[in-house]
């Protein structure tokens, strides 16, 4: 299937910090965050060139779920009857003031409360930190 060029769906934040734009040209400055790449319903990513140009990550992964999830994956999605969806959501965050605490369920537990399909499980990657940038 080769690479798939993604468009980025912006979320304006009370709390956006006014600097995608550095690092994704046309970024609103209400912005806080840049999906990258997401599955999430409603949501999902637009392939924006390319023989898939216009659908969207949700259409390519319903339509070829082995190829884009590979195996396992797919067989581990299905095992808790789940319809097959890309596993991974990826966000650029441009955070000006300082956030709230915020806590997320494991998957069991967003399933259990009835929260979705899936719980939330982050890594972080800090591209900037400012000169007060604590976590």
């Amino acid at each position: 299937m080769g690479p798939l060029r993604l468009a980025p769906r912006y979320r304006d934040k009370v709390w956006a910090g006014g600097k995608l734009s550095r690092w994704l040209a046309g970024a609103p400055a209400s912005a806080g965050e840049a999906w990258l790449v997401s599955d999430v319903p409603g949501e999902a990513s637009e392939i924006v060139d390319g023989p898939h140009a216009g659908r969207t990550l949700r259409d390519l992964v319903a339509a070829h779920p082995a190829e884009l999830l590979g195996a396992a994956e797919l067989a581990e999605q299905r095992s808790r009857g789940e319809e097959p969806r890309w596993p991974l959501l990826v966000k650029l965050l441009d955070i000006g003031p300082p956030l709230s605490v915020q806590l997320h369920p494991s998957g069991e537990l967003a399933r259990e409360l009835g929260d979705g399909e899936r719980g939330k499980c982050e890594a972080w990657l800090i591209l900037d930190p400012g000169p007060q940038a604590r976590i």
